[in-house]
Parts: structure tokens; C-alpha cells; sequence
């Protein structure tokens, strides 16, 4: 009598946990569900989770914990490495805008686009650095320090607005005391686009914006030494050699962006509305992006995008329909 009563409790038991589980989960059928799970670098998410998970194993979350603007991407959700949940997600921007030029006519709008895109990336969780108006020196000694701090970052941005110019397929900002009176002084008056992206390349994901196309007065006063060399119009198409990077430029390549009549380029207007959007992936957001540039210049600006991107990246959260499982 005693044997059977003692089996009778354990069995109870043993189906109360089974029925716990089953509860904590969430899972009511063995149908899979959409979920969201932290990944290897703190983001979240989406995938197709099986029918009878094993607990133990990852994090179910519904919204985020302490993150409250992931980026979703790298390579390790695809594998299957997952990240504790007190990682704190690390963002990092550097807004650089470079109006006051010595030696040409200054550009009115680069120090207010620094401005609007450095609070606006505060606002979605980002330590940012601001450089106005940076001299050859100034501008070469804060990007390494940038670089320095975006080598562990899970994200790291750039924004530049200024004069650039494209030497032989090269791109390179322009300080505003350069005077490039000839070719020759562009490695020492002028900053490589290559150079920046060589210094955040520590980032796991990189997200680079160039308000640089700017019709530039340097192109018709830079003589040439070599006669064969090119200097094109507006900046050259640009490739992401490294995997997780992003770069948007104001326009396609060899055109010319407009610095803008308002208080904004048309290029980081577009920017400041459509970034803080919950639920834009970063590449939808640059889709829209080109859309508002192209309705406010009517077509004559089509910014152009190159990535190579692991995964997906929200800059502003997933937004709420994504946050709960269906």
C-alpha cells in the first residue's frame, strides 16, 4: 500500500514539471514558432524555433532586456552561438561635418547635418564623437581614437559631411585646410575614404554615410602632374572588402549631391526621418531613404548603397510586431 501511494506522488509529480515546462516555454502543440533569440553578439533574432526546444539551451525573449535598439547579424546566430543575457550591446558613431573651408567657398549645411545626425544616433544608443570643421591633422588623429574605441564595438557608424573628391578611382574628405594645389598633395592635404574604413574594420558590424558629393571647387583647380590621371565627378563606387559593413553614399557614384536649401541636405534629411523608425532593417531604411532623397530632389539625387551585411540590423528595434512571437 505505502509502495503504490509513493509511485502515485512521483508520477504526479513527474507530469506537474513536464506540464511546467511545457508552460514556461510557451508552447501549446508541437507546431513551430517564430522566436527571438539572442545571438553570439547580444542582438536578437528571428528564427524558427522546434516544436520541443530544450530550455536549457537558449533564451527565449520577447522584447529586449537591456538592449532597446538591437542590431541583428552576425554569422554566430547562424551557428547556433548564443550570448548571455547581460551583454550590453556597444555602439559607437563618429559625426564628422566639415562646412568652414579656408580656401574655397564654405558650405553652409555640414555643421547643422553634424549636429541633427549626432543627436538623432543618441537617441538610438549610440556614444558618439562630433569633429567640425577638422583641419588635415585634427581629422587624421580623431579617426584613430575613433578607431581605437569602435575595435570592440558591436556596431560602429560614420558620418561625414564635406567636400570629397575622386582621384583615379580613389575617394578622399577634404579637410577645410586644404588647398591641393596640385595631385601631388593629396595623400598629404587630403584623408583616404580607405584609411577610415581600414580604422573601424575592429567593428563586428560597420555602417558608413557619406554626405560627400557635393559639387566640389577643388576638381577644376588641382592641376594635374600626370597627364593620364583622372579626377572624376562627385565620388568614385566604393566596395565593402570586409563582411558586415555598410556604406551609403548621397548619390551614385560619379554624380553630384546638393548641399541642400534648407537647414539639411536633402541626403541627411532623409536620414533624420527614417532612421528612428522602429522596425526598418537597415537595408529597408536605406531604401527609403533613396525614396525621400529622390521625392525632395525630384530624382535628380538617387543615394547608392554597397553592403555586405551578416544578417539583419535594426538600428531603432524591431518595432512591436516583431517583438512577440505569433
Amino acid at each position: 500500500m505505502r509502495t503504490t501511494v509513493a509511485l502515485s506522488v512521483v508520477l504526479l509529480c513527474a507530469a506537474c514539471a513536464s506540464s511546467g515546462e511545457r508552460d514556461v516555454i510557451g508552447l501549446a502543440s508541437p507546431e513551430p514558432s517564430r522566436e527571438f533569440v539572442r545571438n553570439a553578439a547580444g542582438p536578437y533574432v528571428q528564427r524558427e524555433a522546434a516544436a520541443y526546444p530544450e530550455p536549457a539551451e537558449r533564451e527565449v525573449v520577447t522584447t529586449p532586456a537591456v538592449v532597446t535598439q538591437p542590431v541583428f547579424s552576425p554569422v554566430e546566430s547562424w551557428q547556433g552561438i548564443e550570448q548571455p543575457s547581460h551583454h550590453v550591446e556597444q555602439r559607437v558613431a563618429l559625426v564628422i561635418g566639415n562646412g568652414a573651408y579656408q580656401h574655397v567657398p564654405q558650405l553652409p549645411n555640414p555643421g547643422r547635418d553634424t549636429d541633427a545626425m549626432a543627436e538623432t544616433l543618441r537617441g538610438l544608443g549610440f556614444s558618439v564623437t562630433t569633429v567640425k570643421n577638422a583641419t588635415r591633422r585634427d581629422l587624421g588623429r580623431r579617426v584613430i581614437e575613433f578607431g581605437r574605441s569602435a575595435s570592440d564595438a558591436d556596431v560602429a557608424l560614420v558620418f561625414y559631411a564635406g567636400h570629397g573628391i575622386q582621384v583615379d578611382g580613389a575617394n578622399y574628405l577634404l579637410p577645410i585646410d586644404a588647398v591641393l594645389q596640385d595631385d601631388l598633395a593629396l595623400s598629404e592635404e587630403a584623408y583616404k575614404l580607405y584609411d577610415l574604413l581600414g580604422a573601424v574594420s575592429g567593428a563586428q558590424t560597420r555602417l558608413i554615410l557619406m554626405d560627400a558629393c557635393r559639387d566640389n571647387p577643388f576638381s577644376n583647380r588641382m592641376r594635374r602632374t600626370v597627364a593620364t590621371r583622372s579626377i572624376g565627378r562627385g565620388l568614385a563606387r566604393v566596395s565593402s572588402q570586409t563582411g558586415g559593413t555598410l556604406i551609403a553614399f548621397a548619390t551614385d557614384p560619379d554624380n553630384v549631391a546638393a548641399d541642400g536649401v534648407g537647414n539639411n541636405s536633402p541626403f541627411t534629411q532623409a536620414l533624420l526621418t527614417v532612421l528612428p523608425q522602429p522596425g526598418l532593417e537597415i537595408r529597408l531604411a536605406m531604401g527609403r531613404v533613396r525614396a525621400e532623397v529622390a521625392r525632395i530632389t525630384q530624382n535628380r539625387q538617387i543615394p547608392w548603397v554597397n553592403e555586405s551585411l551578416f544578417g539583419e540590423v535594426y538600428l531603432a528595434g524591431p518595432g512591436a510586431s516583431m517583438a512577440t512571437p505569433p
